[in-house]
C-alpha cells in the first residue's frame, strides 16, 4: 500500500466503527520503520494516497508489528509484536499520537502471529506457529505473567489465526 510517496506492508487491522476510525499496523519498507496508522472518517475513505490523520509509534518496538485488536469500550488497542515477542498495549488510543509507550507490555517469550481477545472473560489469546498462549486478566497483564500454554499436536504443522467467539 502507498500513502503518500510511502511503501509500506500493512500486517494488521482495526476498525472504531462508533468513532468511524480505521487503524493499520504497518512496516514501512525504506526506510524501515513500524507504525500505526489512524485513518479518521473511515467510512467515506476513498481513493489513492490517502493520508493518515494520526500516526503513532511504540518507542520499545521490536520492529515486527503485527495483528491488533481493538478495545473500544476501553479505548485501548493490543498488538503483538513478534521482534520483541510481547504484545503491546495502548491505553488512550483515539488520542496516541507521535513516538509513545505502550501502556504495558505482556512478555510472551516467543514469536506471535496472531492475537485475539474475548472481552467479556476478559483474556487474550496469541499464536505462535504450534503453541497458543492465554493469558488472563488481559486488560491489566503486564510484563512476565502466568501463561497458559496449548501445544496442537498431529495437525497442521504451521498454525497462522485464531478466533474469538462473541
Amino acid at each position: 500500500m502507498i500513502e503518500g510517496s510511502i511503501l509500506f506492508s500493512i500486517y494488521g487491522v482495526a476498525v472504531d466503527i462508533e468513532n468511524d476510525v480505521l487503524y493499520l499496523s504497518v512496516q514501512i519498507n525504506s526506510p524501515y520503520a513500524t507504525r500505526i496508522l489512524a485513518y479518521n472518517n473511515a467510512s467515506t475513505l476513498s481513493g489513492t494516497n490517502v493520508m493518515a490523520d494520526r500516526i503513532f509509534t511504540s518507542n520499545n518496538l521490536g520492529g515486527n508489528p503485527g495483528q491488533i485488536v481493538l478495545d473500544t469500550t476501553n479505548d485501548r488497542l493490543y498488538m503483538a509484536d513478534s521482534g520483541s515477542y510481547a504484545v503491546s498495549v495502548f491505553d488512550n488510543v483515539s488520542m496516541a499520537n507521535g513516538s509513545v509507550a505502550p501502556s504495558r507490555t505482556i512478555n510472551l517469550g516467543a514469536s506471535i502471529s496472531d492475537i485475539k481477545v474475548d472481552f467479556i472473560n476478559n483474556r487474550l489469546f496469541a499464536l505462535n506457529v504450534s503453541l497458543l498462549y492465554v493469558v488472563d486478566n488481559a486488560s491489566t497483564a503486564n510484563g512476565n505473567v502466568n501463561v497458559k500454554e496449548l501445544q496442537v499436536q498431529n495437525q497442521f504443522p504451521n498454525l497462522n489465526a485464531i478466533s474469538v467467539a462473541p
